[in-house]
């Protein structure tokens, strides 16, 4: 029973923190493209967060959609995609050089 509650408390807390993460990057996204303000981004933090909250749930049903964090957190999407990219470009471009 004290591993359980323990799971359930471990998955309030990292969830909420990870949503709040991924919501304040939201918002500063959001304010960077209405009014120009700038904005730190702390990649990775929230999308792990709540990953690793998901998994620690409880429920076989939240634990199913750890990877649902990750994708949404938009620091996390970019940090995970870049060298799949860089690489993408890397490839085509490289037949271009003298």
């Amino acid at each position: 029973m004290i591993v359980y509650a323990a799971r359930v408390v471990a998955f309030g807390v990292l969830c909420l923190l990870g949503g709040y993460l991924i919501v304040g990057q939201w918002v500063g996204i959001t304010l960077r493209m209405m009014k120009h303000r700038s904005y730190s981004v702390v990649p990775l933090f929230g999308g792990a967060l709540g990953a690793i909250g998901c998994a620690l749930a409880p429920w076989p049903a939240v634990r199913q959609f750890w990877w649902v964090p990750p994708i949404v957190d938009p620091g996390c999407g970019a940090v995970l995609l870049l060298p799949f990219f860089l690489a993408w470009h890397w490839i085509t471009h490289r037949s271009k050089r003298p």
